[in-house]
């Protein structure tokens, strides 16, 4: 069996100093997609806001919508 996975999302945790969030949200099972920053940032695990304007910095390469979309609706929380 060949498996392909994207490990992209939690690399940059790193570089925006927040990779402190995985193991609360691996032992809840949340890693399973790109939305791991908001389901962080509504458990209250880090200011979503301000990550994102860290990753902005990064070479992270995700579409602008994605990052608005994602603060759009997770960053009220």
């Amino acid at each position: 069996m060949i498996a392909v996975a994207d490990t992209s999302p939690v690399c940059y945790l790193i570089p925006i100093g927040e990779v402190d969030v995985l193991p609360p949200l691996a032992a809840c099972g949340s890693l399973g997609s790109w939305v791991f920053l908001g389901e962080a940032a509504t458990r209250g695990l880090l200011e979503l806001a301000s990550a994102i304007d860290r990753l902005r910095m990064t070479s992270f390469r995700g579409s602008p919508a994605l990052l608005k979309t994602t603060l759009d609706r997770f960053g009220s929380r």
